[in-house]
């Protein structure tokens, strides 16, 4: 399994306000953290790269995604282990369109309770937002691989399942993910591989036939 990230605590230097934007001089506490994260905001134009794991007894499978985000569009391509292209998916408002590489058919259907970060198999500091405060044990700045975080680790009182979450504070989006069994046993994991927030093309979220479904 991964190893935990070693990261590069700050001190912090100064309390939480919001005319205090420099993350790595606030005192972030579990008390105050989702208060920190809920101020923060997903660029509107940005492509990322994330690799899901799932743990079990006898290995590991590992889950590519690629994603883009332009406005109110959002794509998730599905990716094999050996980085082939397996599905299109393709959202807008509240329909969902999805398409498998190569098809030049696509079935479209309503969002539901479903989203585009539940195809990408990511965790994101709205989740954290909305935890039970009692269940956030621990909270500070840090930063994974050169990456300015917030980190957050929370403990389920249903399963005693523990997430940990590293919030990347320049763009709001997941550096880093794991959740671990009531034995500590890590059996997920999710990395951003890469995050460029750069405007997208209008082309990325063509349907197979060529046509916009923003029309």
């Amino acid at each position: 399994p991964t190893d935990i990230p070693d990261d590069t605590l700050s001190s912090p230097e100064s309390t939480v306000t919001p005319e205090n934007p420099d993350y790595s001089k606030l005192n972030i506490t579990p008390s105050n953290v989702q208060a920190v994260i809920s101020a923060m905001a997903r660029p509107g134009e940005y492509y990322q790269e994330t690799v899901s794991t799932l743990y079990h007894s006898s290995g590991s499978r590992t889950y590519p995604r690629k994603k883009w985000v332009h406005g109110a569009l959002q794509r998730v391509d599905v990716i094999s282990e050996t980085n082939t292209v397996l599905m299109h998916i393709l959202y807008h408002n509240k329909d969902v369109y999805m398409w498998r590489a190569g098809s030049a058919r696509y079935y479209k259907t309503s969002m539901g309770e479903f989203s585009p970060d539940n195809d990408q198999m990511i965790m994101t500091y709205e989740e954290i937002a909305n935890l039970a405060p009692e269940s956030i044990t621990k909270a500070e700045y840090t930063v994974y691989n050169s990456i300015p975080c917030i980190y957050v680790e929370s403990k389920s009182s249903e399963n005693g399942y523990t997430s940990k979450y590293w919030i990347a504070t320049d763009t709001g989006l997941l550096a880093f993910g794991q959740t671990l069994d009531r034995s500590g046993n890590v059996f997920y994991t999710v990395e951003s591989k890469q995050i460029a927030v750069t405007q997208q093309d209008d082309s990325l979220f063509l349907l197979p036939n060529g046509s916009s479904v923003a029309q």
